[in-house]
């Protein structure tokens, strides 16, 4: 409803949450754990930005140490330094692997849902929806 009265808020989302894997090329990589694959994105963030890059506080969430997957929590602002650099990240160690980054959202629980599950249908003005 637009008008004398109406007032529109926008808030800025303050965190960015990444759903994020560590895919190595061949095995025999070192087991990872949480404080690992922290370790590799402070890597990846050190490579492309330096100290400075160094310095973007990153959260682990959540993590996986059999898929080698985790969720990640960072600032909004901070959100396309680490995507850019988790994307330019190729060798741990001299093993040769890559960040695979599968969402990107400004809420968090928009990670654990996958759109397959949706039923997508185009609905026209004035048309009811089945219940």
């Amino acid at each position: 409803m637009e008008g004398p009265g109406v007032l529109h808020m926008f808030v800025p989302a303050q965190y960015a949450y990444l759903d994020v894997s560590l895919d190595f090329v061949n095995t025999g990589h070192p087991a990872f754990d949480a404080r690992l694959f922290k370790y590799a994105i402070h890597l990846a963030l050190k490579q492309l930005y330096g100290e400075v890059g160094a310095c973007i506080p990153v959260d682990v969430l959540r993590f996986d140490e059999d898929r080698t997957r985790a969720y990640l929590r960072t600032g909004a602002s901070n959100l396309v330094k680490l995507w850019s650099s988790l994307s330019l990240f190729s060798s741990y160690n001299e093993y040769p692997c890559s960040f695979r980054v599968y969402k990107v959202s400004s809420n968090l629980a928009a990670l654990s849902v996958s759109s397959e599950a949706f039923q997508h249908v185009i609905v026209r003005r004035g048309e009811k929806l089945d219940a």
